[in-house]
């Protein structure tokens, strides 16, 4: 009967330690990946017309917004429609939509809401999920705000209003 008390006690603490491990694991790997991402790291993504998309083929001197979506995620969409509707306010800002789907897919979406062609904006195939692990995405949507110097303003996590994104570039000036 002792013998499995000291079991029980055992297993109960590898678990916790185990569990307490991972957890301290994955907040190192989130801090690795937010102090990669503070200046914005070199990438490369595939464009949708062929070829490959790099930081130098960035607008120089303008902010930029990075959207990492999935064309079916009804937040992507609700946030792409917002960007639509506010583009006089996001003026001279460079848009990056980045997304793992496929290229037909992602010409779709930016079709779909009329920003596909448009100047300052930019629709990028994700492929391998490399951009993804560099930044460390989890989930969908995820903005990046940078300035013009190329310096993290604000990372959001999931949905977000426009009026924030607005905010946080207005005060970034």
């Amino acid at each position: 009967m002792k013998a499995a008390k000291t079991l029980t006690v055992i297993v109960v603490l590898g678990v916790l330690g185990y569990m307490t491990y991972g957890i301290s694991l994955k907040y190192r790997e989130k801090e690795t990946a937010e102090n990669r991402i503070t200046v914005l790291p070199n990438f490369t993504l595939e464009r949708l017309q062929g070829g490959f998309f790099m930081q130098d083929d960035l607008s120089p001197g303008s902010p930029l917004i990075f959207l990492y979506y999935n064309s079916s995620c009804t937040f992507c969409r609700a946030e792409t429609r917002a960007i639509k509707k506010n583009m006089k306010e996001l003026g001279g800002n460079q848009l990056i939509f980045v997304s793992p789907e496929d290229k037909t897919d992602i010409k779709g979406f930016a079709e779909e809401f009329g920003l596909y062609g448009m100047p300052d904006i930019v629709f990028l195939q994700d492929t391998g999920l490399e951009f993804a692990g560099i930044f460390g995405i989890k989930s969908v949507p995820t903005t990046y705000l940078y300035n013009k110097d190329r310096t993290l303003i604000r990372r959001f996590n999931g949905p977000v209003k426009i009026e924030s994104i607005i905010e946080a570039l207005q005060k970034s000036d």
